[in-house]
């Protein structure tokens, strides 16, 4: 198994574990919500219940008559009161009505007396004798608040019983309920999507790095393994070959020696970029001073090639913090890179300061880069030259200048150079006092 698949395996079992693990806690809170949301809305109705039954028995029991205006108040929140008295039986009725009231009168009293043992003998005492509250359940099923209260009223034993459906609360209870099961489901469709991409995000950067060590690894291999090749067929050719020949296998297998150093030397310079181990000789430095070596270092070379080089430097530019090695390379680089694609015309060299960035560039009017590859050619083994005909270049060159732009804290562009040509602009950050 590749890294890259074990990887995605890995990030599939992360997504998995993460999500079931989201899942479970937003479950969990929402099962604890709702019962604590059941009973708080079931005993604020319960208290509010109760609180109507004190103040119904209260006024039963201080009025010697009883005005149906007063307890209509409480039939109209669909209260349905029973009052008895030396067998009488006066009933107000409830505003949606209760069916066959009178059999569950009879129902709820003996639940009373069997269940609550409740006794429905008098005591003769001036106040509420006794009264009980309960939940109900009648035959069909119809769920009730019930009270049930002894009087004595001036030395009349009264018996109130107070039934209240409570089939709305419990819808209201069930839709509040159905709320937060919505809520939940809903909370933990985003939670989880959320942790899935927050997760691939976050593992993005080591995709990527597995991605680029595998194409890096893969494209290095190839380009070591032609070397390699012609090495290895020059020293079986100089065996069996003349003098002349013989110099001749030597010089090629010289050369490609020299390509393979300068490969390696350039893939190890990457590999400490990538484990931050590429470090920075800073140093107060004349960036004219550099100008001009990179320019002694290109003059003869420029013009063999029959082009016309260009210098431009700021006047002022103060001494500037950087690695002057380093940068040294990275003009060197832009330098090889602009002359190995120019066939005439002329590259120009400038150096522009305007008060807080460095300006480094290289302009040349060779063949350009087209617009979909100006991101590209900085990725490392990145050739135009997709038949790798030319074998100076391994692609690594500008890769390499942009990762020591970087570990300046700068920043690296391409632009087309008007009239035809590519130009490279480093921008490095100063600070001044």
């Amino acid at each position: 198994m590749s890294q890259l698949t074990a990887f995605k395996k890995t990030e599939r079992k992360l997504t998995i574990y993460a999500s079931v693990f989201i899942s479970l806690i937003i479950t969990v809170i929402g099962i604890l919500y709702s019962y604590l949301t059941y009973r708080n809305m079931s005993d604020s109705t319960m208290t509010a219940f109760t609180n109507d039954i004190n103040n119904i028995i209260v006024y039963i029991k201080n009025t010697p008559i009883i005005y149906s205006n007063i307890i209509n108040q409480y039939t109209e929140k669909n209260y349905q009161i029973f009052i008895e008295s030396n067998d009488r039986i006066t009933q107000f009725g409830a505003t949606d009505g209760i069916a066959d009231s009178d059999m569950l009168l009879e129902e709820v009293k003996t639940a009373a007396r069997e269940q609550y043992g409740f006794s429905f003998t008098g005591s003769g005492s001036a106040y509420v004798i006794r009264h009980i509250e309960f939940r109900y359940r009648s035959m069909d099923r119809t769920r009730f608040y019930i009270s049930i209260a002894q009087i004595d009223n001036d030395n009349a034993d009264l018996t109130v019983t107070i039934l209240y459906p409570i089939a709305q609360n419990m819808q209201e209870i069930f839709r509040a309920i159905l709320l937060i099961v919505l809520i939940t489901i809903c909370g933990d469709i985003v939670l989880c999507t959320a942790a899935t991409i927050s997760i691939r995000k976050l593992l993005r950067p080591i995709s990527e790095s597995y991605q680029k060590q595998n194409d890096f690894i893969a494209v290095a291999s190839h380009e070591l393994k032609t070397p390699l090749a012609i090495i290895l067929s020059s020293l079986s050719a100089m065996t069996k070959s003349s003098k002349s020949e013989f110099y001749h296998h030597q010089s090629v297998a010289q050369d490609e020696c020299r390509r393979m150093s300068a490969l390696m030397e350039d893939m190890l310079c990457l590999a400490q970029a990538d484990q931050n181990v590429l470090t920075l000789s800073l140093s107060e430095e004349h960036v004219e001073d550099i100008i001009i070596d990179c320019y002694n270092h290109f003059e003869r070379l420029v013009y063999e090639k029959g082009l016309t080089f260009h210098v431009h430097i700021t006047d002022g530019i103060p001494p500037c913090s950087l690695d002057r090695n380093k940068i040294m390379q990275l003009l060197i680089i832009l330098m090889d890179n602009a002359l190995s694609y120019t066939t005439q015309g002329s590259i120009t060299l400038s150096c522009d300061y305007d008060g807080r960035y460095l300006l480094l560039s290289v302009a040349d009017t060779g063949i350009g880069i087209p617009d979909s590859n100006k991101k590209l050619v900085f990725d490392r083994f990145y050739s135009s030259d997709k038949s790798h005909t030319s074998r100076k270049h391994q692609g690594l060159g500008l890769s390499i200048a942009k990762e020591i732009t970087e570990i300046h804290k700068g920043t690296i562009s391409i632009s087309d150079t008007p009239g035809g040509g590519a130009t490279i602009t480093v921008s490095l950050p100063q600070k001044y006092r």
